[in-house]
């Protein structure tokens, strides 16, 4: 159940990353009031989602029915076969033997991702869209604390200049700081203006790990090129 709950993660995340799969805008009471009154789900029955594999049922967890009952495929305006075949690719290298050890972290952090994005308490998401953060980005190096270690790597892969790579060290600086005011029990809740560091916060994930993703499967391709001329 876990193995497969973590694909369906993977799977969606980037499917959405990559625009083979949108969330509709309308509510689920909007998707209730379209459904005929015989055959609408109770809210219980919507907890209770079940994904047959064959031997047995995987239930799933009331945020991911919810989150399942939204996703579509895009209209005509996304190039759909273009972003499956890309979402095709990168599920390929992610799940390989081979490609193991350079993909482990991306997959950790796809995976908070995905759990923020679906999680309705937008301190709990902001949260999980952190450890995403860290697990992309962060490793043990003796003397340098995370907030730095994050800051420093955030600036060198979403800026080219100086003078940016400054902004996005103060930006991620802000991000740890209110983290570590949730952590701490410094603050209930979000303030307006928290909510828009944390909104920064999960568009600098999306972008990291989209950017790292791009990184492995460069790496994969050379070395595919490389194997076939030996």
């Amino acid at each position: 159940m876990r193995e497969a709950t973590s694909n369906l993660k993977v799977v969606f995340f980037l499917g959405q990353l990559f625009g083979a799969f949108v969330r509709r805008t309308f509510s689920m009471e909007d998707l209730v009031e379209r459904i005929p009154v015989d055959r609408r789900f109770s809210s219980t029955d919507l907890a209770l989602v079940t994904a047959d594999t064959g031997t047995s049922a995987i239930e799933l967890t009331t945020a991911l029915s919810k989150y399942l009952s939204k996703v579509s495929v895009p209209g005509h305006e996304v190039n759909f076969e273009d972003a499956l075949q890309k979402l095709r690719n990168a599920l390929h290298i992610l799940y390989h033997p081979e490609a193991e050890r350079n993909i482990q972290s991306i997959r950790r952090a796809i995976e908070w991702g995905f759990d923020a994005e679906i999680e309705e308490d937008e301190t709990t998401r902001f949260i999980k869209t952190c450890i995403g953060l860290e697990a992309v980005l962060a490793d043990q190096v003796e003397g340098i604390g995370i907030t730095e270690q994050l800051a420093d790597r955030c600036a060198f892969l979403l800026s080219r200049t100086s003078t940016e790579r400054e902004a996005i060290r103060k930006k991620v600086r802000e991000i740890y700081k209110l983290r570590s005011k949730v952590v701490h029990g410094a603050t209930a809740g979000l303030s307006p203006h928290d909510a828009t560091i944390a909104s920064r916060a999960s568009a600098y994930l999306s972008t990291i790990v989209r950017h790292e993703l791009n990184g492995v499967v460069s790496w994969w391709e050379n070395r595919a090129s490389s194997s076939s001329k030996h």
